[in-house]
C-alpha cells in the first residue's frame, strides 16, 4: 500500500496553458488500493491530465524505479534498434553530431548507441538504481536528479532527446524551459511520446466504460505503474514547445510505440492483446497510430 501511504492530491490548471477549463474524460482507478482520479481535456490546447494530480513523493519514486532488469518490457536489442532509429532522426538535421543530452536516460541503451555512433552522450535520471546500472554496464556519463537541479553549462548541447519521457513528468514545461536553455543556438529537441489522439484509446474507453458500467478512460497511468501523468496530441505538444522557445521541424505519427516501458501492463489476455495490436495497426494506417513524435530547434532570438 506505499501507493496510498505517499501520494498527495492537488488540484491544477493546465501546465500548458494553465486554463482550468477542461472536459472530463472519464475515472481512472487503480485496482486493490482504492484510489482513484479524474482524467480530463484542457479546453484550451488539448492536454490531458488527471484532476486532481496525484503528487508522488521521492520515497515511491525510488522505490518503484529500483529494479532495471524489470522495468523494460522489450528486450535490450529491440531498444538498441530504436534509438539507432530515432538517432538517425536527430542526424538528418544535425549530421556533424556533437553533444546530446538523453533526459530520462534510464539504462543507458541511448547514451551507448549515440557514444558508437560518434555522439558525445551525456544523460540524466531521477533512478539511482537506472543510473548505476548505465554507468555499470554501458559505462555511461550519466547523473542523478532532476534536470533542473542538475547542474550542467548553458546553452552547451547540439541536441537534447526526450523518448518515451515527457509524459512522465511532473511539470513538462519547466523542463521544456529548461532544455531550450541548455541548447546552443542551433540545438534542436526530439521528442517520442504516446499519441492520445490513437484509435486504441477510443476503442480502449469504449470497452472499459461497458466493462465497467461507467464512464472510465484508459487514457493515462498517475495511480499505478508506469504513472503517466500527461498525455498529447498535436496540438498539445506544438502548443508546449512554442511557449518554451522552440519552434517544430518536423512532426509525425506512428503506428505502434515500441518503447514498451513496463512488464505486465495489465494486457495479458491473449486475446484482447491480439485485439490491442490490431487496433494499433489500423490506427498507423488512418493517422491515429499509437506513438507521436516531433523535432524542434531553438526560436532564433528577435
Amino acid at each position: 500500500m506505499f501507493i496510498k501511504k505517499y501520494m498527495q492530491f492537488e488540484y491544477l490548471p493546465c501546465n500548458i496553458c494553465n486554463s482550468t477549463k477542461n472536459t472530463p474524460l472519464g475515472k481512472r482507478k487503480s485496482a486493490g488500493v482504492g484510489l482513484e482520479t479524474n482524467i480530463v481535456q484542457c479546453s484550451s490546447c488539448g492536454l490531458i491530465y488527471p484532476n486532481p494530480t496525484p503528487l508522488l513523493m521521492d520515497i515511491e519514486i525510488q522505490d518503484y524505479f529500483n529494479k532495471p532488469d524489470e522495468y523494460f518490457s522489450t528486450s535490450t536489442s529491440r531498444r538498441f534498434k530504436l534509438f539507432e532509429d530515432a538517432l538517425r532522426q536527430i542526424e538528418c538535421v544535425k549530421p556533424e553530431k556533437g553533444r546530446i543530452l538523453d533526459v530520462g536516460c534510464g539504462r543507458g541503451e541511448f547514451l551507448h548507441v549515440a557514444a558508437e555512433r560518434g555522439w558525445e552522450a551525456v544523460g540524466t535520471d531521477i533512478s539511482k538504481s537506472f543510473v548505476g546500472y548505465a554507468r555499470q554496464n554501458f559505462n555511461a556519463n550519466a547523473f542523478v536528479g532532476d534536470l533542473e537541479k542538475i547542474d550542467l553549462p548553458p546553452e552547451y548541447f547540439d541536441a537534447v532527446s526526450l523518448i518515451s519521457v515527457i509524459q512522465y513528468i511532473q511539470n513538462p514545461m519547466k523542463t521544456l524551459k529548461k532544455i531550450n536553455s541548455l541548447l546552443n543556438k542551433k540545438g534542436v529537441l526530439y521528442i517520442e511520446t504516446t499519441n492520445e489522439d490513437a484509435l486504441l484509446f477510443r476503442a480502449g474507453d469504449l470497452f472499459q466504460s461497458l466493462k465497467e458500467g461507467e464512464k472510465t478512460t484508459t487514457h493515462l497511468s498517475p495511480l499505478f505503474p508506469s504513472f503517466q501523468m500527461y498525455g498529447f496530441n498535436k496540438q498539445a505538444i506544438s502548443r508546449a514547445l512554442e511557449k518554451t522557445g522552440f519552434q517544430i521541424c518536423d512532426m509525425r505519427i506512428k503506428g505502434i510505440c515500441g518503447g514498451g516501458r513496463v512488464k505486465g501492463d495489465g494486457y495479458g489476455n491473449v486475446f484482447i492483446n491480439l485485439m490491442r495490436k490490431g487496433i494499433i495497426a489500423i490506427g498507423g494506417l488512418m493517422g491515429r497510430g499509437h506513438l507521436l513524435y516531433c523535432m524542434a530547434k531553438k526560436k532564433e532570438a528577435a
